[in-house]
């Protein structure tokens, strides 16, 4: 809970978890990128479609629509990796590294 200017303003998280499909976080990227690496991914790897989350401001995350096993997950994510500017490369890598860890992927949306 935050006070601004004798305001209560309540902030929520809510969090999708997952290892059976392909969810990437795509924070400090411009959404036209955002949008063009959904396209992109969800045409070559036959993802069914895609939905971008806002996930707090000026970040996104995108979760395509088929399930597929851990392996094949992996093997996208890192295609993704690859895909993106070096600059971008070190937030997704972070993202990565804990998913890895937990084996499963988690996005995590503040409203």
């Amino acid at each position: 809970m935050v006070v601004l200017d004798r305001k209560v303003v309540t902030k929520y998280v809510l969090g999708y978890t997952t290892n059976k499909g392909v969810m990437v976080d795509l924070d400090r990227i411009e959404l036209d990128k955002v949008k063009q690496i959904a396209e992109n991914f969800c045409k070559t790897h036959k993802l069914n479609g895609y939905l971008i989350l806002e996930t707090s401001k000026g970040n996104y995350a995108v979760i395509f629509d088929r399930k597929m096993c851990w392996s094949t997950v992996l093997k996208i994510l890192g295609k993704i990796f690859f895909y993106l500017k070096e600059e971008n490369r070190y937030e997704l890598a972070k993202w990565v590294m804990v998913q890895l860890i937990k084996k499963s992927l988690t996005i995590e949306a503040t409203c």
